[in-house]
């Protein structure tokens, strides 16, 4: 017998234990967590051992949604949860990183993207590729625009633009053709006003 990966992380001592999107789970199986998240001890069904975190263990949920269901309906499948699951956590509403910090992400992770140069450009590409994500994001707060535009959009983008040496494709590739015709629109303005470059050409 070998204990699994909660097992191992519960016995390690400072160690922190994600539990990543668990507003997609149906409330009954989040639930099942309650016990364990009160107490810190889990019982081993194999072996009948309890198993009691050890000092500074610390449980971290992500989630879309405080927890209920998704009002903007960007999220879907996101589940309402119990309210003595809701109940055994603190609330933490995390924003967007400044761009100047998503920037530094993008240069850090692909060297070379700020040696693209687009005509006209009086910044770097990494500071205009986040200012388009940001231009975005306010689309999408605004309901124009359903799909959220994220780290990962920002890191496929950039990806793309040195395979593809196009940072419109690329743009397409990573974000654009993944819209909805009537949210297409908007978006293709902002790359417009950025790039001076047409999303249709």
């Amino acid at each position: 017998f070998r204990y699994g990966h909660l097992a191992k992380a519960m016995l390690d001592p400072l160690s922190t234990i994600v539990l990543d999107e668990m507003n997609m789970a149906p409330a009954t199986i989040a639930a099942q967590f309650n016990h364990l998240l009160e107490s810190g001890e889990i019982t081993v069904p194999e072996t009948g051992e309890t198993i009691t975190a050890a000092d500074g263990v610390t449980f971290v949920v992500t989630a879309n949604t405080p927890g209920m269901f998704d009002e903007t309906g960007i999220y879907a499948g996101s589940q309402a949860q119990n309210g003595a699951t809701r109940s055994r956590f603190a609330g933490l509403k995390m924003k967007y990183l400044p761009a100047d910090k998503e920037a530094k992400i993008l240069t850090g992770a692909y060297p070379g993207i700020n040696k693209m140069v687009v005509a006209d450009a009086a910044k770097p590409m990494a500071d205009l590729m986040v200012g388009v994500g940001n231009m975005v994001r306010a689309l999408v707060d605004e309901g124009q625009v359903s799909l959220p535009f994220t780290v990962r959009n920002l890191k496929e983008w950039a990806k793309s633009g040195l395979l593809l040496k196009d940072i419109r494709d690329a743009f397409s590739d990573a974000y654009a053709d993944l819209l909805g015709k009537s949210e297409w629109q908007p978006v293709a303005e902002v790359f417009l006003k950025t790039f001076g470059v047409d999303l249709e050409e």
